[in-house]
């Protein structure tokens, strides 16, 4: 997870933003993402981020770095190596655990398990929702879609839903084990200074799309990308706090888990209808 975030912070900054073309402006942005739908976070929009806009910004980021080129290269070095790893690896990179280990544990992952999620930034959690619940929730949920004439009548395969609100939905979000769950993953989180207005007790209910996706679908497959607000977040001086760090050329000293400048920065500064506004 660090030499993700590293890497990627290398490529934002020897990438993109130092070019001077004339773009179509943040308003003009603004305008245009005024979709509610995931496929308005796909479109090409590249424009916007070769803007003088970005020219000055890149020139407003402080680096306490002489190289930012040989940084970019110790890291993917590294980088390089876990990738390969990875790869000989395979899904046992990932690290696994159960509902059972964590509420034997008083309600924390393993330390061995959370040790490894803190490394990969990932985590398998089984038996969650006993089998039986969740054959109920999908038989109630595929009945709401049939009723509500939510499936496409033209034969096309969708997979992902503007669906938010449904009963069944709303069953999983708010199971006491899901909340347990939750509630151990929220402990891997730390706040370095005191006052830091964030809540690691008690977690928010997150309300997302609905997705169906049959297997060996090939319809909508996420190509490598950079999520909505990836790059704009860099205008804003909490969240380039995050990375502080790495732009001061501490590579190890940045720690993925401190949430103290996360939860006070712009997550949505074009405003998307379908965007987050907090941390998540």
């Amino acid at each position: 997870m660090k030499l993700l975030f590293l890497l990627l912070v290398a490529l934002s900054l020897t990438r993109g933003l130092d070019s001077e073309a004339e773009g179509e402006g943040e308003e003009g942005m603004r305008k245009k993402r005024s979709g509610g739908t995931i496929n308005d976070l796909f479109t090409h929009e590249e424009t916007v981020f070769r803007s003088e806009e970005y020219v000055k910004l890149k020139d407003r980021i402080k680096l306490g770095i002489d190289n930012v080129e040989e940084l970019f290269q110790r890291v993917r070095k590294r980088l390089q190596k876990q990738v390969e790893s990875t790869m000989e690896r395979g899904v046992n990179v990932v690290p696994v655990t159960t509902y059972e280990k964590i509420r034997n544990n008083g309600g924390r992952l393993p330390e061995g398990v959370a040790e490894k999620v803190r490394r990969r930034g990932v985590v398998v959690v089984r038996d969650t929702i006993p089998r039986e619940e969740i054959e109920t929730m999908v038989a109630d949920l595929l009945k709401y879609m049939y009723d509500n004439g939510a499936f496409p009548t033209s034969g096309k395969n969708q997979t992902v839903y503007e669906v938010y609100w449904s009963k069944a939905q709303m069953s999983a979000r708010q199971h006491p084990r899901m909340s347990a769950v939750q509630k151990a993953l929220l402990q891997l989180w730390h706040a370095k200074e005191k006052g830091v207005d964030v809540d690691l007790d008690r977690p928010a209910m997150y309300i997302d799309r609905l997705r169906i996706r049959p297997p060996g679908d090939t319809k909508f497959t996420l190509p490598p990308h950079v999520d909505g607000g990836g790059v704009e977040r860099w205008k804003d001086d909490n969240y380039r706090a995050v990375f502080r760090r790495i732009l001061d050329g501490d590579v190890d000293g940045y720690d993925p888990w401190e949430v103290d400048h996360r939860v006070v920065a712009n997550m949505n500064d074009f405003g998307y209808e379908n965007g987050c506004t907090f941390f998540r």
